[in-house]
């Protein structure tokens, strides 16, 4: 060893250095050659440490060594926590709003971090003690992060508790999703509501997450963005147009089946403007303020219906995609032909049977590689055209082998009477392949057919692989006769590469008859007749060709209904009892006078009539403090106090009565 007792104290193992004495150490490096002229950086790195005793000390240098080293192994370019949010708050009578949603950039600055290796992973919102208070005396009111493999995020850290480095949690996420707001009704710190007229403190962090299995930091938290509030019921003259949770109504123009709601998060900053929603060729949306002619919000991409969504101008607009799949079955040319219950789609198994035995069910319940597969989704968004023919049509083949199937008399190949059509987003027309599932594997398509399931139809199946793989249905398309071979089988062979979309069909298309196929009013659920034929609708998403419109309403203000809540303004605590809650020492006594306009002036007289105090506000808030002193900055004695308001623009008076207690006064010096 180089080293005297290089043991470790910790472990108790190796040499030790077990008598008590004053240690000096000094190290030397090299030997090494330099030439004239030749320089030598060398980079010093000084730890103190401090754990819970002399052994939890050792442990903690050798934890903080860590973080030294690999500072320097990174040349000192050391991760950046994500910037710190933008948070806002509205005051409303007993309640406030946190708003960290409301500006585009700042939110993209944050939620598009990445640092070496750090990502955006989510926010943290706190109640403070006080403005300059510290996270860690603060009381953790939500957490909102994205749905992903990171919740509890842990990383060594040194506990005071044990005096051990353990494995401890950092961030507690939850896979909330991402929501930008919230309502606070609780002073958590005294777990009671929220008292009009009282200062409370919030924060906002943004913190990021780093998956590396080796990162000695796995989490990194911003500074925190504070502000201070005060609930207060609305200005004196204002009255809210709309309530928080009111939903906005929309105008859509354009083909699209998706949805916009806006929903009032913050009634206070409604602009009363017009608004538009439009889409890009990408699929993002913008929020265009029409009235002023400015994009509010550009190029968003969730179409989920979510909350993560922005709040701009006071609202929430939520820009909802639909969802893929069949959005109506219609029948053109109808005779006695019906098609089965829509409602009856979801539920469907076992290959689209059902209880209620239809002519004809469409289903979406086949699947690739043996998983789950929406084939409703995939059919989006474009329809199909189902068309009933004179005579045999279609040829078809095996599902397994792509064998043409033979008629079980004749050994003719079998046909269907209907052709198969997709239908394009631009009107282009594709004729489509149609195979059988040769259930008991006969080689011929049967019509009724024992099955392990009861009395059936061997179902058809239809492919539309265009959206993978074109050159899949070239052939078909190419002969547009239902002769091609699909070219999809054998099963097994490329059953597994291939990403199938099927369609299930049952046909009675000879018109059997059974129990079976008697709906409850007992009608025949008979046979398409030649020329009939089906729609099947697909959703259609948000295009640039649709629109939706709609506006909000700004609240309101007048001189009369300034006036009219002249009545409300008041003075609390009163009777004032020697101090409240709110003042934060000894030296800080005062009453607060609500509800007051901009412009007034408030003298405060003894029951005598002399003159005591005289105070000017002219702001925007509604309150204003009285100290509880004279003029001449000494306290004011116990007693009753009148207090005349003049209030200059609105032409009024107004006269409250104040009592005040004072405690017993101990004067420091005399």
């Amino acid at each position: 060893t180089k080293f005297r007792v290089p043991g470790d104290p910790v472990a108790g193992t190796g040499w030790l250095d077990e008598n008590p004495g004053d240690r000096r150490m000094l190290m030397a490096s090299g030997p090494f050659t330099m030439a004239v002229g030749d320089t030598n950086q060398t980079v010093v790195s000084v730890i103190a440490a401090l754990g819970s005793d002399r052994l939890s000390s050792v442990s903690v240098l050798k934890f903080y060594d860590r973080f030294a080293q690999e500072a320097f192994d990174n040349l000192f370019e050391l991760p950046k926590a994500p910037p710190s949010p933008a948070l806002q708050a509205t005051p409303f009578s007993g309640e406030i709003l946190l708003n960290w949603g409301f500006e585009q950039a700042a939110v993209e600055d944050v939620e598009q971090f990445e640092d070496k290796g750090f990502l955006f992973e989510g926010y943290n919102l706190y109640q403070l003690p006080s403005a300059g208070a510290d996270i860690s005396q603060g009381i953790k009111l939500a957490t909102y992060d994205l749905v992903n493999e990171a919740t509890v995020i842990t990383q060594e850290e040194f506990d005071d508790d044990s005096g051990l480095i353990l494995e401890l949690p950092v961030q507690q996420g939850k896979n909330t999703g991402l929501q930008r707001f919230q309502m606070i009704t609780t002073d958590q710190f005294r777990e009671k509501p929220l008292a009009d007229g009282q200062e409370y403190y919030f924060g906002i962090t943004a913190y990021s997450y780093n998956p590396d299995p080796d990162a000695t930091i796995k989490s990194l938290e911003s500074p925190v963005t504070v502000v201070s509030v005060v609930p207060q019921t609305l200005k004196p003259g204002v009255r809210l147009s709309q309530a928080g949770g009111d939903t906005l109504q929309v105008v859509h123009e354009g083909p699209g089946d998706g949805n916009v709601v806006p929903m009032v998060v913050d009634a206070t900053k409604l602009t009363g403007d017009n608004y538009s929603v439009t889409f890009n060729d990408g699929g993002t949306w913008n929020l265009l303020n029409s009235s002023q002619g400015d994009t509010v919000l550009k190029n968003q991409a969730n179409q989920s219906g979510d909350d993560n969504y922005l709040v701009v101008d006071g609202m929430l607009v939520k820009v909802i995609g639909p969802p893929p799949g069949i959005n109506s079955i219609v029948e053109l040319n109808p005779n006695t032909f019906e098609v089965a219950d829509p409602n009856l789609w979801a539920s469907l198994n076992n290959y689209g049977r059902s209880q209620e035995w239809p002519t004809i069910v469409i289903t979406g319940t086949s699947t690739t590689n043996l998983s789950d597969v929406d084939r409703f989704g995939l059919m989006s968004p474009k329809d199909y055209d189902i068309i009933f023919t004179e005579d045999d049509s279609t040829l078809l083949w095996d599902y397994f082998t792509d064998a043409v199937l033979k008629d079980a008399t004749t050994g003719e190949p079998q046909f269907a009477p209907f052709t198969f059509w997709r239908i394009d987003l631009d009107g282009t027309r594709t004729r489509l392949p149609v195979t059988i599932l040769d259930s008991d594997e006969d080689g011929t398509w049967n019509r009724v057919w024992d099955g392990v399931y009861g009395p059936a139809f061997e179902p058809l199946y239809v492919y539309d692989n265009a959206a993978y793989d074109p050159a899949l249905v070239d052939d078909y398309i190419a002969a547009d006769n239902g002769t091609a071979n699909p070219g999809y089988g054998p099963w097994g062979v490329n059953y597994p590469a291939v990403n199938r979309f099927t369609i299930g069909m049952y046909i009675d298309v000879d018109g059997y008859a059974s129990p079976d196929q008697l709906d409850e009013d007992g009608y025949f659920l008979g046979p398409p007749a030649p020329g009939e034929y089906i729609r099947v609708i697909t959703n259609k998403p948000n295009s640039p060709a649709d629109t939706y419109t709609f506006s909000s309403q700004s609240p309101t203000s007048s001189k009369d209904l300034a006036l009219q809540d002249v009545e409300k303004i008041n003075v609390f605590p009163n009777p004032y009892y020697g101090f409240h809650r709110a003042e934060e020492n000894r030296f800080q006594r005062y009453v607060t006078f609500n509800h007051l306009p901009q412009k007034a002036t408030m003298r405060v007289f003894t029951i005598a009539g002399d003159l005591v105090r005289t105070l000017e506000k002219d702001d925007e808030t509604q309150f204003a403090r009285w100290d509880l002193q004279n003029e001449n900055q000494l306290p004011v004695a116990s007693g009753m106090y009148l207090v005349h308001i003049d209030m200059p623009d609105l032409g009024v008076e107004k006269v409250l009565k104040v009592a005040v207690i004072r405690e017993e006064q101990f004067l420091p010096n005399f």
